[in-house]
């Protein structure tokens, strides 16, 4: 199997365990050194922009800190921080796990 099917298979594997486990909400609704697994992208004009940062079905978010009263976010994606406006985070949907 190729190196491509078996990253797919683990991003939708995580996906499928997120959408088990926990509640769903939008990225920019996350707190301060929160986790939370990408479920999925709003079509719009900034969808493929975000989808080249990384922000794909499966991808592991923390929100690293906010800006100007949430109107700007730093993200840690798969490891890279990036930073997005508050208004483009509430396009993405992420599932949350349960804390033990």
């Amino acid at each position: 199997m190729s190196e491509i099917a078996l990253g797919w298979i683990k991003r939708t594997t995580r996906v499928a365990f997120a959408l088990e486990e926990g509640k769903t909400l939008h990225l920019a609704d996350l707190g301060r050194g929160e986790k939370a697994t990408v479920i999925g992208v709003a079509q719009g004009e900034a969808f493929c922009h975000l989808c080249s940062l990384g922000l794909t079905s499966g991808a592991e978010v923390e929100l690293v800190r906010t800006l100007s009263g949430r109107s700007l976010l730093i993200v840690r994606v798969d490891g890279f921080d990036i930073a997005l406006r508050g208004e483009t985070a509430a396009t993405v949907k992420v599932a949350q796990g349960r804390r033990s």
